[in-house]
């Protein structure tokens, strides 16, 4: 699955992967999702008449005549929540998007829109994207419950806390990474609990002779509630760029004796088995709904 959104770089997010899309001819094998909602232009919001005109803006720039998932962006307090899944309702009907979902809500914003197609007759809500990772589990008893009340699945984003858990942030920030751009990134955790927090997973990878990235990566799917992850490197010369990551079984360390319980706080739910991209690239990936399938998509944000 390769996720955007209209508003990502000016929708020059979205225009590079529909000519990279068009360019290879692979527009079928794979899981298209855009987003809608944030300011772009003169508009913002999940008003219907928004929808439609920034679907039809995504469609063209993704050169596609459908989107596989659609995602609201933002919560809209301004708008009826009965006006939102009804534009959403007969964008499918015309064949426009396949599935809509949520990102960035909680489950206080997703439990109305659920509530509100039941009653109307039309569809429900499949998806919904938020932040999950080892340093924010706060989905996990708030979204992860409306989702599985529902049927809905759940997309982790930032699963390496915007690179906070490959360990290279231990010796400072580097310039260049995201929190060196974006320095409000996780403001909202103190030093201390950052600094445990990475020192705990450092020591738990060295258990298991894997780099904290694939630790961190690992533990997120291994979560019941989580479908799929989105992981977005900044340059090709990223581990993510040329990896792909899915979900394996615990392993032993390499003396092959169960990994000693050192980080009792911050203990891996799995290993991870990491594969070529060339292993899957016939194979497209799931509609990232109630199926319990998962897997790790591109997110592109430039």
């Amino acid at each position: 699955m390769f996720d955007t959104a209209d508003s990502y770089g000016g929708g020059r997010s979205e225009e590079w992967l529909g000519r990279w899309l068009s360019d290879r001819g692979v527009r079928d094998q794979v899981v298209v999702a855009t987003k809608v909602g944030k300011p772009v232009g003169d508009g913002a919001g999940l008003s219907e008449r928004h929808i439609r005109r920034q679907v039809e803006v995504s469609l063209r720039r993704l050169r596609t005549d459908h989107l596989d998932l659609y995602l609201t962006h933002v919560h809209d307090p301004g708008t009826p929540v009965e006006e939102t899944v009804t534009a959403f309702d007969r964008l499918a009907r015309e064949g426009k998007i396949r599935h809509y979902g949520m990102s960035n809500c909680t489950g206080t914003h997703f439990r109305p829109v659920v509530e509100a197609a039941d009653r109307l007759g039309v569809t429900r809500p499949i998806n919904v994207q938020d932040d999950y990772n080892l340093l924010n589990r706060a989905a996990e008893s708030d979204v992860m419950v409306a989702c599985s009340g529902s049927g809905a699945g759940f997309t982790a984003f930032s699963p390496l806390a915007g690179g906070l858990l490959t360990g290279k942030h231990r010796a400072g920030t580097p310039a260049g990474s995201r929190l060196d751009l974006l320095p409000g990134w996780y403001a909202e955790h103190d030093e201390g609990h950052l600094t445990r927090g990475i020192a705990r997973l450092v020591e738990a990878a060295e258990d298991y002779d894997l780099p904290p990235a694939a630790l961190a990566l690992a533990w997120v799917p291994a979560e019941p509630a989580v479908i799929s992850a989105l992981v977005a490197p900044r340059s090709p010369s990223s581990p993510l760029s040329s990896q792909r990551w899915r979900c394996g079984s615990r392993p032993e360390n390499a003396t092959g004796s169960p990994p000693s319980e050192r980080s009792p706080t911050c203990p891996p739910r799995s290993a991870c088995v990491r594969t070529s991209c060339a292993d899957s690239r016939n194979s497209p990936a799931p509609i990232p709904g109630n199926g319990r399938q998962s897997t790790f998509t591109c997110g592109s944000r430039t």
